[in-house]
């Protein structure tokens, strides 16, 4: 059985999607997040009334026997006054089929952000 780790490494460099020539980029991840993520998904986001969005590409840790398989996968991490909600999802073909989460971090978020959060939850990406 193979089980995803809850250890997600989170990149600033854009790999490459697993058999893909197109790298993964923080505008795909976007583009993702608008195409799959749910009614629920967005209308939590916006109950955090968020202030902007920083969308990237990175890895997940998946385990498999005894070693360690990083998929490309997708952060979506929105900014709101007093907490971060943050989903993830691993990158399957041309998407995220499913985004997990959310996680709150009450932590500051201290990385720019780089999209736009619309009143329907949903982002535009200013950077690639």
């Amino acid at each position: 059985m193979v089980r995803l780790l809850l250890i997600a490494t989170l990149l600033l460099a854009s790999p490459a999607a697993a058999g893909s020539a197109i790298p993964l980029t923080s505008a795909r991840c976007g583009a993702a997040w608008n195409a799959s993520s749910t009614v629920a998904q967005r209308a939590t986001v916006m109950k955090n009334a968020p202030i902007g969005a920083f969308l990237n590409p990175g890895t997940l840790d998946e385990k498999v026997g005894n070693a360690i398989r990083k998929n490309p996968a997708c952060f979506a991490m929105f900014v709101g006054p007093s907490r971060t909600v943050i989903y993830q999802g691993q990158w399957v073909g041309a998407g995220v089929p499913t985004w997990h989460g959310p996680r709150i971090n009450l932590k500051p978020f201290t990385l720019p952000v780089n999209s736009v959060v619309r009143r329907n939850g949903t982002v535009v990406v200013h950077t690639t």
